[in-house]
């Protein structure tokens, strides 16, 4: 399972790991686990592509409204990189309640033969917006697939979303009060997401998102959420 969810986490198709791993996409497979599909590859470089995924720095990251603590400049240096998907992994439907805004949904973004359905993106994104302004940014599939995988994890209805996008104005207004907070936070991208899943332990659902390798984790216990981000691999 380690190296299914690492390989899914860093290729989206057939295609592109057989280019990663130097193999003929013949040599690739694809095994369905009910309307997941999970890519693998019958070879040991595998286990070196997992070994290659390593933290590359601590940070901490919050939403000014959530809590005491503050994110880290650190946070910026992802902007080279391509977020991606974690290949299926999750069983296409999400359930998201954000408390600022009173509003849950629940819905089917992913259907059986792996096409997206654009509306319930849209539903996605619109939940995900700014706190302050209202704007809406396209949402990565991967953070999108990343809560999906967390959801089905815990067996729960919904995720709570503290905080989602993040404006550049209310960016802006929070660097004013802290100078920890970073000028390209993955907030403004739309990469990142706070979040706290009722009935789950704040330390497990930590411990799940980082098993996942999906990129940064962070962890709040005195302000009840836990962050994850499609950047970089990093835990703080």
């Amino acid at each position: 399972m380690l190296a299914l969810t690492a390989l899914a986490l860093l290729i989206a198709t057939p295609s592109q790991a057989a280019s990663r791993l130097q193999l003929p996409e013949s040599a690739l497979s694809i095994r369905w686990d009910g309307a997941a599909a999970q890519r693998f590859a019958p070879d040991d470089r595998i286990e070196a592509l997992i070994k290659s995924v390593k933290p590359v720095a601590v940070v901490a990251d919050v939403d000014d409204d959530e809590g005491p603590e503050a994110e880290d400049v650190m946070e910026a240096e992802a902007d080279d990189y391509q977020a991606q998907g974690l290949g299926g992994l999750g069983d296409g439907r999400l359930g998201l309640h954000s408390p600022h805004f009173g509003e849950r949904i629940e819905v089917t973004y992913r259907t059986a033969d792996g096409r997206y359905d654009q509306a319930a993106l849209a539903n996605i994104r619109h939940l995900f917006r700014c706190k302050l302004t209202g704007e809406t940014v396209e949402i990565p599939i991967g953070l999108i697939e990343l809560l999906d995988a967390i959801q089905d994890h815990f067996g729960a209805d919904v995720i709570e979303l503290i905080c989602g996008y993040r404006s550049a104005e209310r960016n802006e207004r929070m660097r004013k009060k802290s100078s920890g907070v970073a000028k390209n936070s993955l907030h403004v991208k739309g990469w990142a997401a706070d979040i706290h899943v009722p009935g789950a332990a704040l330390a497990k659902l930590r411990d799940f998102a980082m098993s996942l390798k999906a990129g940064g984790v962070g962890y709040y216990p005195s302000s009840g959420f836990v962050h994850v981000d499609v950047g970089r691999v990093r835990y703080w």
